[in-house]
Formats: C-alpha cells, sequence, structure tokens
C-alpha cells in the first residue's frame, strides 16, 4: 500500500475517532421518540372500507403486537398487510413507526415518504407526517451496499507501446470481448455533532477482473466533511479523494471537492443536487493525460401515489486534459419507473442516454494502414431491471437483482460495442 494511501485512510478515520470518542452510545443519536400521541393522527387516517377479512385480522395482529412492544413481531404483521393491499396507507404509516422505534432510519424514511404521496389525507396528517420525515432525516446514520456481476464494459486489444499511448496516433484493431466479474461495494456513516450538524464519511471501490490479468482495473474513493440537516432538506460539504490502477499497476490519482444537496420541494416532489470538481494525475504521461474533472448531477423523485415513483436523472460533465483530442463535455438523462408489487417484492425500470463529445480531432491508424483524422463522438444507451424483495432480509439487509443492457456507438470503430450485464449484490438503503 503507498504512503498517500495510508495517509488518505488515516485522515478518513480520524473524524470517526474524535466523535465516536464523545458518544456513550448508538441511542444517543435519537431526536425524540416516535411514538409521541400518535393515536390521534392514526385515527384521522382514511381506513379502506374494502379490506377483506384476512387483512382486517393480519392488521389487528400487527396493532397488538405494536401496542404490546413486540416491534419485531408487528413488522412481520405489517409487511403480510401490504403484501396483500400495498396501497393501505394506515398500515403504511405504522410501519413507519415500527422501523423508527427499531432504529430502521432508512426503512422508516422509506415508507414515510411513500405514506405521504397518498390522496385524502387530512392536513394535520400531513403536517405530523412531515415532522416524522424531519426526524428521520436527523436520525439517518449508515448505508451499506455491495454488487456482483459481469463485467460492465468490453476491452480494446490497443497494442500497448510508449509510442501509441503517448503520440497522437492510435491503431485500431478488433475490440475483445474479455470475460470477467465485476466486484463493487460502498458504505457511508455519519456521526452526530449537534441537533443540525453531522459528520459525513464514505468510502467505495470497484472492480473488474479478467481472465486475462493486464485488463484488471481498480478504483477507490473516499469522502470527507460537514453535513448540515434541516427539516426540509440537507446539505453535504466533502472533500473526495481517489486511487486507481490498470493492468495491476498504479495509474493515477484524483482529488477535489464535492456538494451533495437535497431538498422537499412539496410531499411528493423531493430534488437533488450534486456538484463535485477533481484534479486529475497519472503516475506514467501526467504531462499528457492529467487535467480536471467537473459534474453537476441533478435529480428529482415524484411519488404518483403510496406505491409507485417516478425519478428524473440528469447529468452534465466537463472533462480536461492535456492533450486536447482526450478533453471533452459529456451528457447524460435517464427517467427511473418503480412500483410495489405483492408479496414484498420492489421493481424500477431505468432508461438512460448519455453522449460524450471529444474537442478534437486524432489520427488514427486503420486496419488497412491508411491513417485518418477523427474526432471522437460517444453514444450510450443502457437500461436497467431491478428487483427487490422486501421480505427477503438477514440483519437488514436485503438481494437485489439487477440485468442491464448497454449499447454503445461511436463514430471511432474501437469503442462501439453492447451487452448484457446480470448482477445481483445487497443494500441496506432504498
Amino acid at each position: 500500500m503507498s504512503k498517500k494511501l495510508l495517509l488518505f485512510l488515516i485522515a478518513l478515520a480520524l473524524p470517526m475517532v474524535s466523535v465516536a470518542g464523545t458518544q456513550n452510545s448508538p441511542k444517543t443519536n435519537v431526536v425524540v421518540s416516535p411514538y409521541d400521541d400518535v393515536q390521534n393522527v392514526l385515527e384521522k387516517i382514511p381506513f379502506p372500507e374494502d379490506l377483506s377479512a384476512n387483512i382486517k385480522q393480519l392488521y389487528l395482529s400487527a396493532q397488538i403486537e405494536r401496542k404490546k412492544g413486540n416491534i419485531r413481531a408487528a413488522i412481520r404483521f405489517y409487511r403480510k398487510v401490504l403484501d396483500k393491499r400495498p396501497s393501505f396507507v394506515r398500515a403504511r404509516f405504522e410501519l413507519a413507526l415500527c422501523y423508527m422505534a427499531s432504529d430502521r432510519w432508512d426503512r422508516a424514511d422509506y415508507y414515510l415518504r411513500s405514506a405521504m404521496a397518498s390522496e385524502g389525507l387530512p392536513n394535520d396528517v400531513k403536517h405530523v407526517m412531515e415532522e416524522y420525515r424531519a426526524l428521520v432525516r436527523r436520525n439517518k446514520h449508515w448505508d451499506f451496499w455491495f454488487e456482483f456481476g459481469d463485467v460492465p464494459n468490453v476491452r480494446s486489444s490497443i497494442v500497448d507501446n510508449d509510442e501509441c499511448i503517448g503520440g497522437t496516433c492510435e491503431k485500431l484493431t478488433e475490440l475483445k470481448n474479455v470475460s470477467g466479474v465485476n466486484l463493487a461495494a460502498g458504505a457511508d456513516y455519519e456521526f452526530k455533532l449537534s441537533d443540525n450538524w453531522r459528520w459525513k464519511n464514505d468510502v467505495a471501490f470497484e472492480t473488474n477482473l479478467y481472465k486475462e490479468n493486464k485488463y484488471n482495473d481498480l478504483s477507490l474513493a473516499g469522502s470527507t466533511g460537514p453535513r448540515y440537516v434541516w427539516d426540509d432538506g440537507d446539505i453535504w460539504f466533502a472533500g473526495v479523494v481517489g486511487r486507481s490502477w490498470y493492468s495491476q499497476k498504479p495509474l493515477g490519482w484524483s482529488y477535489g471537492a464535492k456538494i451533495d444537496a437535497n431538498y422537499d420541494l412539496t410531499r411528493r416532489l423531493s430534488s437533488g443536487l450534486i456538484l463535485m470538481g477533481l484534479n486529475n494525475s497519472y503516475d506514467e504521461y501526467n504531462d499528457l493525460l492529467g487535467g480536471q474533472t467537473y459534474t453537476a448531477v441533478p435529480h428529482f423523485t415524484y411519488y404518483i401515489d403510496s406505491t409507485k415513483y417516478i425519478e428524473l436523472l440528469g447529468e452534465v460533465g466537463r472533462e480536461t486534459a492535456k492533450m486536447d483530442f482526450l478533453a471533452n463535455y459529456n451528457y447524460g438523462i435517464g427517467l427511473s419507473f418503480g412500483t410495489e408489487m405483492p408479496y414484498g417484492f420492489l421493481v424500477s425500470l431505468e432508461p438512460y442516454l448519455y453522449w460524450v463529445d471529444y474537442d478534437a480531432e486524432r489520427e488514427i491508424e486503420k486496419s488497412d494502414s491508411t491513417r485518418q483524422r477523427i474526432k471522437q463522438r460517444d453514444f450510450i444507451q443502457k437500461c436497467t431491471l431491478s428487483l427487490i424483495n422486501t421480505n427477503i432480509e438477514l440483519l437488514g439487509f436485503m438481494p437485489v437483482f439487477k440485468v442491464t443492457y448497454i449499447n454503445k456507438e461511436s463514430n471511432v470503430p474501437a469503442p462501439a460495442y453492447d451487452k448484457w450485464v446480470f448482477g445481483i449484490g445487497i443494500k441496506r438503503k432504498f
């Protein structure tokens, strides 16, 4: 492990150690009890008149267990109710209360948000739900995810030699669809400094492992900084650093800063914006490849009702490099649709379009040894189908199944490809 990477990991851990030492236990982060006088609120939430006898019995059992303090048992009954009737708003809200009582803030946030999207809620009920969402926002502490699947790209068999990498000529040969696996994981944790301030840290890694080791790559990244939380939103200011390897050799460093902000525009519509700027340096050929990356990622989520949502994703970026034909502008847009289905299934479909326009022409040597000057333009189409089942859970983690189709088109032949990618993972956050 390099000295720079070791120093980064130590620096990332210092805020965790210093803040953790001031806290006696995780319970000190809980702001208020979620059961303060909610019965009057529950009685004002419309009760469906067409519930079957079986659903009524399950709902009654859930209420009995909740009032007895058997939260785990109550959660199981509420889940069974929602398996059979996902639009049962009152059960959804009571399930959120149970998750709050058991410090499962991630799940509580999901069920509160979906309950708030329902029609016909009295104004005082909406107000109380908004207060609970503010409480959840102040008490969320950590997330973790892990994914395993096919490699998401296709490696090009471009000749590796100094003349080709360092010059303005690139020899095009056929793409090599090398089989391999992709591993990725990430986690974040935040510590409470005051009612409104937190110190948040995150780390992530991703690696692609191929049968031919010369194509292997690895990237590590981490962020740390203060996060401010208020009733309707939050904003995080963080320093960012990353390290990458390719072909089992060090490739480069990136470092910079980001701002991650979220705000609830209405009880159904939430928004977010990530701004990030990075300086990129390379162990070799930095005088040719070094530059900066600037990215803006806005997103909006709208809950159609208690079981369906739409998310609009966007991306605008600028990458500079000392070799101007590597510098580019990039743009992306996507629309995600998610819905709850019976028996605990959550399904989402996300088509995404991405464009990359490079600044300058470069000289390409084609397979017939002739040369041509081309200004590269890439177009990537991606569509991901995700499936989660909330009834399959171990220590709060749920399995995630993904199928992704990727098609990359380019006016330069070598980068173009299309493939299917299959993956499985676990996650703790919706």
